[in-house]
């Protein structure tokens, strides 16, 4: 009986699974995994190349997505939602707001300030030193 039971729960909940909606573009959830997948794996990636011997600060040993606000407009309309990143190195505590950025609502886009202004999260990796975009993470009423 028990295991009709269990059956019937287990249907019941994967065509509820089914019939849900998808993730709207909107969420904390896709925002936090536009970060994860855009910026903080090739970050991973791009500091495990760096050799363990060098003077190089360590990498962190666990990293986690905030957002930080509502979604804004920029001068342009477009919504973006800031974010920061928290770092914390083993058994210590956790470091707010290490580095920071924005993603855009729409696109996916991310962006992280590095220096003076925001770069894509992309062309943060970038060897040389790329103009930051002065017109992205930024509202007209200066949020």
């Amino acid at each position: 009986m028990m295991r009709i039971v269990f059956t019937y729960s287990f249907a019941a909940l994967l065509a509820s699974a089914a019939l849900a909606a998808p993730p709207d573009a909107r969420s904390d959830g896709a925002i936090v995994a536009a970060v994860q997948h855009e910026f903080l794996a090739p970050f991973a990636e791009w500091r495990a190349e760096h050799s363990k011997f060098s003077r190089a600060a360590m990498p962190p040993s666990e990293m986690r997505v905030r957002l930080l606000s509502e979604p804004h407009q920029d001068a342009e309309g477009a919504e973006f939602v800031p974010f920061a990143v928290d770092t914390r190195r083993v058994d210590g505590e956790w470091q707010a707001a290490q580095m920071t950025g924005c993603v855009y609502v729409t696109s996916s886009a991310v962006y992280v300030k590095r220096g003076g202004g925001f770069r894509a999260a992309a062309d943060y990796f970038a060897l040389r030193d790329t103009n930051p975009n002065t017109s992205v993470c930024v509202s007209p009423t200066g949020k």
